[in-house]
């Protein structure tokens, strides 16, 4: 009895294990077009004699954010493998638009490990976000990775933790191949007028009188 009590425990153990060491990340970090040096969310330098080789993680005041941003992205099912499985083997189709990358600061073994994850806020007609299969965090387990279509909140996160409203380029504002050309074409107008004006203002020349 005693036996199969000690063997039920290890199996119980062996189960919750991958369960247990579910950390959620707890800092992040984005970068991207419009970002002039990035955003910091709960991200501070390790602290001296703790070991660890990442940045610490742990303001509490931030984790919240991270937490929606982690939850919305797709970072679980990502990193830790679920059933059912929301992965997508290949990339979604339509615009995907600019590519933004979070770098994720989990919690666990060895100091914590980095995760990375590209995102495209602004993708049509729903966020898409991409994480590199095999990335490598705590003691040697590996990211499932993959594409993943997120559902519209994901923008509202990210434009709540400073990214721009709309894409860089887009919205009201034209992008500049299209402005460089209509002020070149405005100015090619203007200087046509003014010589037309300039021609047409010159003074006849004057015939000699009959004698």
């Amino acid at each position: 009895m005693r036996r199969l009590t000690l063997t039920a425990i290890a199996l119980i153990t062996v189960v919750l294990a991958p369960t247990a060491l579910a950390k959620e990340p707890t800092a992040a970090q984005i970068s991207g077009p419009g970002l002039h040096g990035g955003l910091s969310i709960g991200w501070t330098k390790p602290t001296s004699g703790s070991g660890s080789s990442v940045p610490n993680y742990g303001n509490r005041s931030a984790e919240a954010t991270v937490m929606a941003l982690a939850e919305r992205s797709g970072f679980f099912p990502a990193v830790f493998r679920r059933s059912p499985d929301p992965m997508l083997e290949t990339r979604p189709t339509g615009d995907l638009g600019p590519r933004y990358t979070i770098v994720f600061g989990l919690p666990g073994p060895g100091g914590g490990s980095l995760i990375v994850q590209d995102v495209y806020p602004y993708a049509t007609p729903a966020p898409v976000t991409y994480t590199k299969p095999g990335q490598a965090f705590w003691d040697g387990q590996r990211t499932r990775g993959g594409w993943f279509v997120a559902a519209a909140d994901l923008r509202q996160v990210l434009v709540g933790a400073g990214l721009p409203s709309t894409a860089p380029g887009s919205g009201d504002s034209w992008s500049w191949p299209v402005t460089t050309l209509v002020a070149t074409a405005s100015a090619l107008l203007l200087a046509l007028i003014l010589l037309t004006l300039r021609r047409r203002l010159r003074p006849a020349t004057q015939r000699p009188r009959a004698a």
